[in-house]
This record gives structure tokens, sequence and C-alpha cells, in this order.
């Protein structure tokens, strides 16, 4: 028998609502797990969202850093490669 949601039950998980900000919803990063160039000088950064689930992480640009991220990425940037772990979740490489 498959799943089925109801209204006594509700959702299995619920994720948190993003923070507004100048009329922009904003999410908070927890961690950056990995990133890659795309292009000669752009990189991406595969992202965990506090609140989220490891399955839910996204590849975003640098410019998801501005305007509060840029602590988190810069601590990423300044963390040695061989102290980075990029095999912590091969699944979603």
């Amino acid at each position: 028998m498959p799943y089925t949601e109801t209204e006594v039950h509700g959702p299995n998980y619920l994720r948190p609502p993003p923070d507004i900000e100048n009329d922009e919803e904003r999410w908070e990063i927890e961690a950056i797990r990995n990133h890659q160039q795309r292009g000669r000088n752009s990189y991406q950064y595969k992202v965990l969202w506090k609140g989220y689930l490891i399955t839910e992480t996204t590849w975003e640009s640098a410019t998801c850093f501005e305007n509060g991220g840029e602590e988190i990425l810069q601590e990423y940037t300044n963390e040695p490669l061989k102290t980075r772990n990029p095999l912590a979740f091969p699944a979603f490489r």
C-alpha cells in the first residue's frame, strides 16, 4: 500500500520557511559541500541549506552568497583542499 498523506498525520517533513528581507525570500546556508568550475572564471558551489535534507542540496553561483553569505564562502575557499571531503556525499556529486 503506498503512503498517503492525511490531515491527521500531515506532511512527513516540513521545510523551514524563508526569511523575508526587503520583500525578498532568503534561505540560510548551513554549509558548502563542494564546488565546480563553470567556464573560465566562474564557479558553482554545492549548498546545503539550513533545515533541509542532504538530498536537497543545490548548485549555486557565487552571486548566491552576496548580501550575507560572504563569510561562509570565504571560510570554504580558505579551507585547505586536503581537508575538504569531496566524497562526503558521492551519490550527489
